[in-house]
């Protein structure tokens, strides 16, 4: 028997309307109905928020289990008594907050810091300003000799120190034992007696 709703709609036939379960010819029925009849139509309305606020329940409870259900296996997996794992946790925390201070400690006043410079375009080294020096120049490439000279001259081009040392193997290897003000220097390597710089570093001290 074909439905024809010339009466009001069910609230079965709403609820599989708004579910998209009515069969077909129903379907069209109930829509034909819905177009002459507004006490459905609001029904209708009624059913379909009905509906939504069901399935978003039921995915929010899909989805509380799921996560509920991965807690567990997590806590299966590292089940262990609260007091070690709270004093472990402790205990890890301590060591570093331990090593995060040692390692912020700034050198002390006066101590020289060694600073190794490599020859690379564009490159430029950040030292602690109001330091001396221990330098590692590289070398790689200079025909250096016996003896390199190595310039230590400010941002204006003004020479502040200079050594004449002995390079080893692909390196140089200088101290300037005047603490640099905050500011930027280049170190130049030279051969000795020779003013135009076989190679030049870029230092900054902050």
């Amino acid at each position: 028997m074909e439905a024809t709703f010339e009466d009001h709609c069910t609230d079965d036939a709403l609820e599989l309307y708004a579910l998209g379960r009515l069969g077909g010819k129903h379907t069209e029925a109930l829509e034909e109905h819905l177009l002459i009849c507004e006490p459905c139509r609001e029904r209708l309305d009624e059913t379909d928020i009905f509906v939504r606020a069901m399935k978003g329940a039921a995915a929010r409870l899909r989805l509380e289990q799921k996560t509920e259900s991965f807690a567990a296996r997590v806590a299966r997996a590292f089940q262990v008594p609260a007091f070690p794992v709270w004093a472990a946790s402790a205990a890890c925390l301590c060591i570093i907050a331990v090593s995060a201070v040692r390692l912020q400690q700034p050198a002390p006043a006066g101590a020289s810091i060694a600073v190794s410079l490599h020859a690379e375009r564009g490159a430029s080294q950040t030292v602690a300003a109001h330091h001396p020096l221990v330098l590692s120049l590289d070398a790689r490439g200079l025909s250096l000799g016996k003896s390199a000279h190595i310039v230590l001259v400010n941002a204006g081009g003004t020479t502040l120190e200079q050594a004449d040392v002995a390079p080893d193997n692909d390196q140089v290897h200088a101290r300037f034992s005047r603490p640099l003000d905050p500011g930027d220097y280049f170190v130049r390597i030279c051969r000795p007696g020779d003013a135009d710089p076989l190679r030049e570093f870029a230092l900054r001290a902050q």
